[in-house]
């Protein structure tokens, strides 16, 4: 744990950075706060040996005053540096959040995609809070303890001592209790997430029914909650048990400062308000030495959420710079392309070479699995090749500005999704400039135009759920609409014809001819090498490892 510590105290305090004045401004706050907190302990020690020694009511009164004056100043010294803290933290956390989203949109096929990138962006938030202002304000605290004990060796040597060894024992309880707690935490996400995957196979209802599964799905769900709430309640149990300890320990030092004191005051080592103060003084000092168990055990997770994003960090990303491509013709050649996912299993393809001219027509077949779709992601710039290289118009792609190179292609995936933006935002966002005449003629193209014209928001309609609830057959139609206004000389389509129906077929007969009049280079991925009538170059991926290439006229 205090490895740990350290290392997250020390990025926490890496926010003097971003304004060294400010951070001054904190620590000036935070001394003169805890200096004002020994008023408690020196208006006791005064009260006992002052007033009720002497009686007097103007001093009562004086020192009653003055620990209220010093009570209060440091409540706003208190409020003061937690306003400038929040400066320190609130707009630098907001900039790395917007980078680091930023950076996973960027991200070359990210370990379980969209929902990967949703998880990463959590554990990111997760991280902001653990640094927060107030866990920064209690790590500026903690050294202050240091003066309470010093306190008290000046009042009772013996007492300081005391103190000392119980804030050691309770440093070392709390590594212990974080440690624990940090194999527990690791033991409940484990257990959650064997919960979540059986509840979301219990969630598909319609499986469950059609095939009898709800016997083997709720064995399933059961061994897993129970496995959970025993996880759980180990975690819990624990947590209880280090919140009894602390109040033991509070509990401790209070008797034991009282009880030896009080030997102290007999033989006349000290005084009876001496005593008193030092027993405030030691409860303030182990109140803080107590925090370093809760801070140490959110910095444990702070440092396990770290290592999950340093690899994310460590993913591809599309570069945000590089060449602008002149107006693209259409022309791409593939020289020496391969891919391997597996080096145990080989390549999907490899040595690929083929040149196609802009206006060409290009069929790749091949069984499930072959690498159509992963063919036509690096083409898309989607992923990275693990070897060879893409040329258009005798540029290399990975020299070439990522957003460009998508304005200059006309995409359709094989799962197309949407955003939950307005259909219009979906279907122009590589052509914003679209008007709404064209889009409408594209959405009839496509054989999808009732969408419009039969709903009252028109184009401004908003689009739930990623556009699941649509039809499959729609969402390609309305994929090939949004991938046709960008006008790209380059098209890609990844099995579009699958899930269309014979209307839906008729649409993408239609769109393809206006391509082919349009001389744009096609791309079309299909099972059925017979799908192309026309004359067309046939890739064939089921020839492993190296794709047969023939023309058919």
């Amino acid at each position: 744990m205090l490895h740990d510590f350290r290392s997250t105290s020390a990025a926490l305090l890496e926010r003097r950075h971003a304004d060294p004045r400010v951070f001054s401004w904190v620590v000036a706050a935070s001394a003169l706060a805890n200096i004002l907190g020994l008023a408690s302990s020196i208006y006791a020690i005064q009260i006992f040996n002052r007033y009720i020694g002497y009686g007097l009511d103007r001093t009562l009164l004086t020192l009653t005053f003055g620990a209220l004056l010093a009570i209060a100043l440091e409540y706003l010294f208190r409020w003061i540096r937690f306003r400038l803290a929040g400066r320190l933290f609130l707009q630098q956390d907001a900039t790395e959040q917007y980078t680091f989203v930023d950076e996973l949109n960027r991200t070359i096929d990210p370990p379980g995609g969209g929902a990967g990138i949703y998880q990463l962006a959590r554990n990111q938030q997760q991280m902001q809070g653990i640094h927060s202002p107030s866990n920064f304000l209690t790590l500026l605290d903690i050294p202050f303890a240091l003066i309470f004990i010093l306190c008290i060796y000046l009042l009772n040597p013996l007492l300081g001592i005391l103190v000392t060894i119980i804030a050691v024992a309770a440093i070392l309880l709390a590594s212990w209790h974080s440690n624990r707690l940090g194999r527990l935490q690791d033991a409940v996400s484990d257990a959650q997430h064997q919960l979540d995957t059986s509840l979301q196979n219990t969630a598909r209802n319609e499986t469950v029914r059609a095939f009898n599964l709800a016997p083997v799905m709720g064995q399933s769900f059961r061994d897993r909650l129970v496995e959970s709430s025993l996880t759980r309640h180990a975690l819990a149990t624990e947590q209880n048990q280090q919140n009894a300890n602390i109040t033991l320990i509070t509990a401790i030092t209070s008797v034991a400062v009282i009880g030896i004191g009080a030997i102290s005051v007999t033989q006349g080592q000290m005084d009876i308000g001496s005593l008193i103060g030092c027993n405030i003084l030691a409860a303030r000092a182990i109140s803080l030495v107590n925090q370093i168990g809760r801070l140490g055990q959110s910095f444990q997770s702070w440092i396990s959420l770290k290592e999950e994003l340093a690899q994310a960090e460590a993913l591809p990303r599309e570069s945000t710079t590089g060449n602008q491509l002149p107006a693209y013709k259409g022309k791409l050649e593939l020289k020496g392309l391969g891919h391997t996912f597996d080096e145990q299993r080989g390549p999907l393809f490899d040595q690929l070479n083929i040149t196609l001219e802009p206006g060409s027509i290009a069929l790749i077949c091949g069984a499930n699995g072959s690498g159509k779709t992963t063919l036509a992601r690096i083409v898309a710039g989607l992923q990275q090749p693990t070897r060879g290289q893409i040329l258009v118009d005798n540029l290399e792609l990975q020299q070439i500005a990522a957003g460009q190179w998508r304005q200059s292609i006309s995409y359709v995936p094989e799962d197309p999704s949407f955003l939950n933006l307005s259909l219009r935002d979906n279907l122009t966002s590589l052509n914003p400039g679209m008007s709404d005449e064209e889009l409408k003629s594209l959405l009839s193209l496509c054989g999808v135009r009732e969408l419009v014209d039969h709903h009252q928001d028109g184009l401004e309609q908003h689009v739930q759920g990623g556009g699941i609830a649509l039809p499959p057959g729609v969402r390609k139609r309305l994929a090939l609409a949004r991938a046709l206004a960008s006008k790209g000389k380059l098209v890609i389509l990844d099995e579009i014809h699958n899930g269309l129906d014979q209307a839906g077929l008729r649409s993408l007969m239609d769109a393809l001819s206006l391509m082919m009049k349009e001389q744009r280079t096609i791309l079309l991925c299909a099972h059925d090498r017979n799908v192309i009538k026309s004359r067309a170059t046939i890739i064939n991926l089921d020839t492993k490892p190296v794709p047969t290439i023939e023309v058919v006229e």
